[in-house]
């Protein structure tokens, strides 16, 4: 897939894996309003991150590093990296810390939707299925209606 600005038009949310993350590490998956999603490997030459921020500007500037420092820790909950400066968005979205490095942000105006969606699945169905989650929730379906 070829990256350009238009691909990342009418972006509501985005799962980010660091490197080393369990599962998906290293990717970026994308969901936009129409409910297309796609995914990359942000550590490829293919798709390097440099170019990724080029074409999606609201990534710009973010960090991914565990969870965000206002976040509540769970005693269970599993951080990679995590040492230094805590993950922080841009405004306007908000932060699912997914465990193992695996995070989920949002447009904002989606998140308590997301939130009730997302409820009784464990961090790791999320971070491996969310897509999946929202598509049989009908949550794609009932924003363009």
């Amino acid at each position: 897939m070829k990256l350009t600005n238009e691909l990342f038009n009418d972006v509501i949310a985005y799962r980010m894996s660091e490197p080393g993350a369990m599962g998906p590490s290293g990717s970026l998956a994308i969901l936009k309003k129409n409910g297309e999603s796609f995914e990359f490997d942000y550590l490829s030459d293919k798709t390097p991150w440099e170019e990724i921020k080029k074409c999606f500007p609201s990534i710009v500037g973010c960090r991914f590093n565990g969870p965000m420092e206002n976040e509540m820790r769970i005693s269970q909950e599993i951080v990679i990296g995590g040492f230094g400066e805590p993950t922080r968005i841009n405004a306007g979205w908000k932060h699912f810390y997914l465990d193992f490095g695996n995070h989920l942000v949002c447009k904002e105006e989606y998140y308590e939707k997301l939130e009730n969606i997302f409820k009784g699945f464990r961090n790791s169905a999320i971070a491996y299925g969310w897509t999946e989650i929202l598509k049989e929730a009908g949550f794609v379906q009932n924003l363009n209606n």
